[in-house]
C-alpha cells in the first residue's frame, strides 16, 4: 500500500497562478517541483521548504528557471542531467523539437 506524506504543504505556490501550468516533475535531488507555464513559455520551480518558510502571498515562492524560446508542451528529466522540454508543433510546421535545460547551468 502506498503511504501519503501529510506533512507536505498543500498550497506551496502561495498566491502564484500560472496562466497554463502543466507537466509537473518532482526532483528528489533538489527537493523541488519543476513545471512549465505553456502560455508564458517558462520553466518554473517551487520548493516546499521555501514555500513553508515564506508568506502565503510571497511573489518569489515560484521561481522562473528559464524563459523558453517557443511554446513548450511538456518536460521530462534527462538522463544526461537537467530536463528535456518538448516544443509544440505549430500550424505552420515550426517547432517540434527538444530543448535541453539544465537549471544548475542557467
Amino acid at each position: 500500500m502506498t503511504s501519503i506524506n501529510t506533512d507536505v504543504p498543500r498550497n506551496i505556490g502561495g498566491a502564484f497562478r500560472a496562466q497554463l501550468g502543466e507537466s509537473p516533475v518532482w526532483s528528489d535531488e533538489e527537493g523541488c517541483l519543476y513545471f512549465i507555464d505553456i502560455c508564458n513559455k517558462e520553466l518554473l520551480k517551487v520548493s516546499p521548504a521555501t514555500a513553508t518558510a515564506a508568506a502565503a502571498d510571497a511573489p518569489d515562492v515560484v521561481q522562473t528557471v528559464k524563459t523558453l524560446p517557443n511554446t513548450p508542451g511538456c518536460i521530462v528529466p534527462s538522463a544526461k542531467g537537467g530536463y528535456l522540454v518538448a516544443i509544440a508543433v505549430h500550424e505552420d510546421g515550426t517547432g517540434g523539437r527538444l530543448y535541453r535545460v539544465n537549471p544548475r547551468d542557467d
